[in-house]
């Protein structure tokens, strides 16, 4: 009996002194790794000046002296704009992400307006959400959010 003891002591022995000081080095390591590599990665962003895509969007479409017509508009919005400042007004009232807001870096939002034109876009012409990156200053992203909620917002509530 006292030969099992001495093997058991000894195999006991073996993981304290070697395999638990070898697996909390790999711990600290894995742990170590987690934290730089998520506090380091930061998202690639890209400087969108919002506010100056929605003031020419405004003016091609939306002011009174518009560069495009009612007809340009009803042909690349197939509604009237009466009809399509309805959509943004009560999405706008009802719902907050068609609501302009700041975000934590004081960025500010894309305003209603700009997100029902690429829902809209996306839904009439049958555009990319990604070819919106141009006219819109909007990700391809923001644009597929913007559609999923003017669906669900049109669908649902309006």
């Amino acid at each position: 009996m006292d030969g099992n003891n001495n093997s058991s002591s000894s195999e006991d022995e073996l993981i304290n002194n070697n395999l638990l000081p070898a697996l909390s080095r790999t711990a600290q390591l894995l742990l170590q790794n987690n934290v730089s590599s998520s506090n380091n990665q930061r998202r690639n962003t890209i400087q969108r000046d919002r506010l100056e895509a929605e003031q020419l969007l405004i003016r091609h479409y939306f002011a009174d002296d518009s560069t495009y017509g009612h007809d340009l508009f009803r042909r690349r919005f197939r509604m009237s704009k009466g009809l399509f400042m309805q959509l943004v007004g009560d999405l706008e009232m009802n719902y907050p992400y068609f609501q302009t807001t700041w975000d934590a870096t004081n960025q500010r939002s894309f305003s209603g307006l700009q997100k029902c034109t690429s829902a809209i876009r996306q839904l009439a012409k049958g555009y990319n959400p990604d070819s919106l990156d141009e006219y819109l200053n909007m990700s391809e992203r923001t644009s597929r959010e913007a559609l999923e909620n003017f669906c669900y917002g049109n669908i649902y509530a309006v």
